[in-house]
């Protein structure tokens, strides 16, 4: 039920982020299905698909190669970009491995521009948390939310 109410939080919540920034970049560290049989708890697949579709890049990580077979999927099935809706044209990148290990590796090709607005989900539960967030930190100026 926590999982659930988390994926919809988090769509609900960048609802809002892309209608202030008009454009963004979502991370989200383990974007695998969190129950492969229940779409709705699913997060990047609902932030994949939400409306407004003003997200622009998509970086994609799991550690799991069966989880990452279904992000593949979830990319393939994404529809073009509707051109009278002014919807931008997506990337979307996946990757298979720890993100914990691979996020400094993103964020130093800085493939988005400074203003770029960028919301990074990452689940810190079992993780060392300080290092990679002062990484991130290092790296950006960081909001507290």
């Amino acid at each position: 039920m926590w999982t659930a109410h988390k994926a919809r939080f988090i769509e609900r919540y960048l609802y809002y982020f892309v209608l202030v920034t008009k454009h963004g970049t979502y991370i989200d560290g383990f974007a695998g299905p969190q129950q492969p049989d229940d779409p709705e708890m699913w997060t990047a697949r609902r932030v994949l698909e939400s409306e407004p579709r003003w997200f622009r890049h998509f970086y994609l990580f799991d550690s799991s190669p069966a989880q990452v077979a279904h992000l593949q999927a979830l990319q393939q099935a994404q529809r073009p970009p509707d051109r009278t809706k002014k919807e931008p044209r997506r990337t979307i990148h996946v990757e298979q491995g720890d993100f914990n290990s691979l996020v400094g590796e993103l964020l130093h090709s800085a493939p988005f521009s400074p203003r770029e607005a960028v919301f990074c989900l990452h689940y810190l539960y079992g993780y060392a948390r300080r290092p990679l967030l002062s990484k991130i930190a290092s790296l950006y100026r960081v909001y507290p939310g």
